[in-house]
């Protein structure tokens, strides 16, 4: 049988149990006090920041932060792969109940799977589930993966920075293009786990790129924080096309928030 609904399922940290554990236990040595996941996420804006300064002409310490910024890849790699195999950080139980209701209940559904996570936990999950219904379902990791630390884009990075090299540059500006490629072809995406942090400046505009289209009919946000998050989604959206745009708490699928019609 054909599958002809395209579904794009993009998902964030907030989707994996203790998803911000391992990064935090991999920077902690670099703090005299105890850090949170928010402080995890400030402090990498910080190096990404502070990575860029230092590309101007005059600056004489782009070698050093470079070296710091991989090492501090290497450090959550390895704190993410130690955790994944310890499954200390694992899918969310609500995974199944969201698969089963917006994708696997459509039997013409094809789905492509939008990774922000480092992890591979969403994406292990996901194709287990799956496995009644599809043969293999692909996932993009558009942040990069533990697996190969120079892939990792840090908090507030883009496709090209000045420090990268032209062909990382372009490697990272390819993979965007086809993600909002794909994208244009689906009518539904499901948000799970996925806050559209203003710090994901590039991301927010590859989906709006990838929303930009009258194909696009559904937006489902799966996240404690949907109202808020549905505010974001809206500025993203095209307004020429009438998209609906709703909202669900991922432990009670049976009530529905409508943020926008059609």
């Amino acid at each position: 049988m054909t599958k002809s609904n395209k579904i794009t399922l993009a998902v964030g940290a907030g989707a994996v149990e203790n998803a911000w554990n391992p990064v935090i236990k991999a920077l902690q040595n670099d703090f005299e006090f105890e850090i949170d996941g928010d402080c995890a996420n400030s402090y990498l804006a910080r190096i990404v920041y502070l990575t860029r300064f230092y590309t101007h002409p005059k600056a004489t310490l782009l070698k050093e932060m470079l070296s710091n910024v991989k090492r501090v890849k290497l450090g959550i790699c390895k704190q993410l792969k130690k955790a994944e195999q310890a499954k200390s950080i694992r899918a969310r139980k609500d995974l199944s109940s969201i698969l089963h209701k917006f994708v696997f209940s459509d039997d013409l559904a094809s789905l492509m799977v939008l990774n922000t996570n480092w992890d591979t936990v969403m994406d292990k999950a996901i194709n287990k589930l799956a496995e009644p219904y599809y043969e293999h379902i692909p996932v993009i990791h558009i942040h990069g993966e533990a697996s190969q630390p120079d892939s990792l884009y840090l908090p507030s990075e883009m496709a090209v920075e000045a420090y990268r090299t032209e062909k990382e540059s372009e490697d990272f500006s390819t993979m965007h293009r086809n993600v909002w490629s794909s994208m244009e072809l689906s009518s539904k995406t499901i948000l799970y786990g996925l806050s559209l942090d203003p710090l994901d400046a590039e991301l927010c505009q590859t989906l709006a790129a990838g929303w930009s289209t009258p194909k696009c009919q559904e937006i489902i946000i799966i996240d404690p924080q949907h109202e808020k998050i549905a505010k974001r989604v809206k500025m993203l959206t095209d307004k020429r096309y009438k998209t609906e745009i709703t909202g669900y708490l991922p432990w009670d699928l049976s009530n529905k928030t409508v943020y926008q019609t059609k």
